[in-house]
């Protein structure tokens, strides 16, 4: 979203580096390369669109799942 590993970091709380080192750790534990350095930004890989496309509908039936049951 925001292109930027600094600017991500700072409005997760976190430090650039732990978001870094957390992200290649994930990045490896899926076997999958997510993101790539471009520059001093980074952008999603078409395995990260997938990736977030299939993330994307277990998040919403997570959501509907909290919803108060009327």
């Amino acid at each position: 979203e925001f292109k930027n590993l600094r600017t991500s970091a700072q409005i997760l709380g976190l430090s650039p580096s732990a978001l870094s080192k957390s992200l290649k750790f994930f990045q490896a534990q899926l076997g999958k390369q997510l993101l790539t350095q471009k520059g001093r930004n980074i952008e999603i890989t078409e395995e990260g669109h997938d990736f977030f496309k299939r993330l994307q509908v277990f998040l919403d039936a997570e959501e509907s799942l909290l919803l108060p049951i009327l």
